[in-house]
């Protein structure tokens, strides 16, 4: 899913009109959205008339994007963190519960505008030293950004580390089927869109993940999570190993037969 965070190279220009808000064709439910809530939506993306993103599987396997390994579903968000692009997430504060709407966002509100200063050049060698084979439309990380190959002429490449969606004018479809209001739902939430897994556990004041996962997710990441957690859920968490919790319960059982046989 295509999400604020992986915006390149937006300008930082704001158009008063950024957006055209389509009539709600549904409208099941009073209850209106305010920043911080929860919410669970279904939702497909457009540009230039042509599917980009969705919660669909079954319109991500019409338009030849489906994903074996990615989730097609009703994603849950909390509007007003920059979840979602900032023309579609401002749209949502107001709006009914159960309730669907069409929006049209402009590049400012979208990926932004295309920035010629994000396109560079590179010598062909680097790539073949890392035995890659340039060509026009190839999308590649480089130094850690990804950026779209434009042309392989003379030993050189030109590289585009602009959004391929940069400058475009984006249309998005919106169900909001839910609020959500379950803590741990809203924490699931938080886990799932901050450090990408569903494999947690939740004890008192801990947050419990696995080793492996540890290793690999970016502290930057994890400290996010963190901040977000204690602003918006007022929750003050600390991170530890699955292995850890498995070590607590253990004790836990321990202290309890040690209490149950003094007791008999």
């Amino acid at each position: 899913m295509i999400k604020e965070k992986e915006k390149q190279g937006e300008s930082e220009e704001k158009s008063e009109k950024s957006t055209t808000l389509t009539t709600s064709t549904t409208d099941t439910d009073t209850e209106k959205i305010s920043k911080n809530d929860f919410v669970e939506l279904e939702f497909t993306g457009y540009a230039d008339g042509k599917v980009f993103d969705t919660t669909s599987e079954e319109v991500a396997r019409q338009e030849n994007l489906f994903d074996k390994n990615t989730k097609f579903k009703a994603m849950a968000v909390s509007v007003g963190q920059g979840q979602l692009l900032a023309g579609l997430d401002d749209a949502l504060i107001g709006k009914n519960i159960g309730s669907s709407f069409e929006i049209t966002l402009q590049p400012e509100q979208a990926f932004g505008k295309r920035d010629p200063r994000l396109v560079k050049i590179a010598p062909l060698s680097v790539f073949r030293d890392k035995q890659l084979n340039p060509y026009p439309g190839l999308v590649v990380n480089f130094g850690g950004l990804i950026a779209t190959i434009r042309s392989v002429n003379g030993g050189r490449v030109t590289l585009d580390f602009n959004n391929p969606l940069a400058s475009k004018t984006i249309v998005y479809k919106v169900n909001i089927k839910r609020k959500l209001q379950d803590l741990d739902e809203k924490l699931k939430a938080f886990v799932e869109y901050y450090l990408q897994t569903d494999k947690f556990k939740l004890n008192d004041n801990k947050i419990f993940l696995e080793p492996s996962f540890l290793k690999a997710c970016p502290p930057e990441a994890l400290t996010t999570f963190l901040t977000k957690c204690k602003e918006t859920l007022q929750l003050e968490l600390e991170i530890a190993e699955i292995n850890e919790k498995k070590k607590e319960e253990k004790d836990s059982e321990e202290k309890s037969q040690k209490k149950s046989q003094k007791t008999d």
